[in-house]
């Protein structure tokens, strides 16, 4: 009892310390089971890194031209492409591809409840006779650009590989493991396959104040790509692409 008492001073005076002291607001009214609630939601907080997320959108929002702003002009499209650019691109394409220095990002964090699924989105049945799930078709299309890209390199196939980023969420991460390995990753090698799960960061005020769902919950809204980009999963991505280097 003393040590849990110790450790919730710890986290109140964490909390004093990045200016979120309004989290305990409601504490002693709270029931034990709602306290365990908010406590977990406060130890998974890093105040930190939400004080620089904060602190790198208003520095962006503050510096950013918008007035001004005009759209890009220098835009080619593969509607406005001759033939001899789409084909120069192609070429471009595959040749990356050889070289291992293109990847596959898929963000699959979604669950299929508007489609009538307690699955994720990606095991879905979309109603094709073949009844393929889409991953199954994501899988067999990168099995295909692989095979078409180790034949322009002359490449026997098995030496060609995609890396596969496939973002999950903790609502979708063990459905979607299951699928794979039920269906043997479709044909697809797993060490070429990084899952990994998507992040949540808390709801903030402008000044800086985390927001509560309840006077037990933390509001957290799900973050995509702005979590691989800034949040350390590029470091994830990077690591797993030059692992053998």
């Amino acid at each position: 009892m003393v040590e849990q008492q110790l450790s919730i001073e710890k986290l109140r005076n964490k909390c004093a310390s990045a200016g979120q002291q309004h989290l305990w607001s409601d504490w002693e009214e709270l029931k034990a089971e709602e306290q365990q609630e908010l406590l977990q939601d406060i130890q998974e907080l890093d105040f930190d890194f939400i004080r620089r997320a904060l602190q790198s959108s208003q520095a962006a929002v503050a510096s950013a031209d918008i007035p001004n702003s005009q759209p890009a002009q220098d835009v080619i499209t593969l509607q406005n492409a001759d033939d001899a650019q789409k084909a120069n691109w192609r070429q471009l394409g595959l040749q990356l591809i050889a070289q291992g220095k293109v990847g596959v990002l898929l963000l699959a964090g979604g669950q299929g409840t508007r489609l009538g699924s307690t699955l994720p989105k990606g095991c879905y049945d979309v109603g094709l006779p073949s009844h393929k799930s889409l991953f199954q078709l994501q899988a067999e299309r990168l099995l295909a650009v692989q095979r078409i890209a180790a034949a322009a390199a002359g490449k026997a196939a098995a030496e060609v590989q995609l890396p596969w980023f496939i973002m999950t969420s903790p609502f979708t991460h063990q459905d979607t493991l299951d699928h794979f390995e039920s269906h043997k990753y479709f044909g697809v090698d797993p060490q070429q396959i990084t899952f990994f799960q998507q992040g949540f960061l808390p709801c903030i005020t402008p000044q800086g104040k985390i927001i509560l769902e309840t006077a037990s919950k933390v509001r957290n809204l799900c973050v995509r790509v702005l979590y691989i980009a800034d949040y350390g999963m590029h470091r994830l991505v990077v690591c797993s692409w030059t692992s053998d280097s």
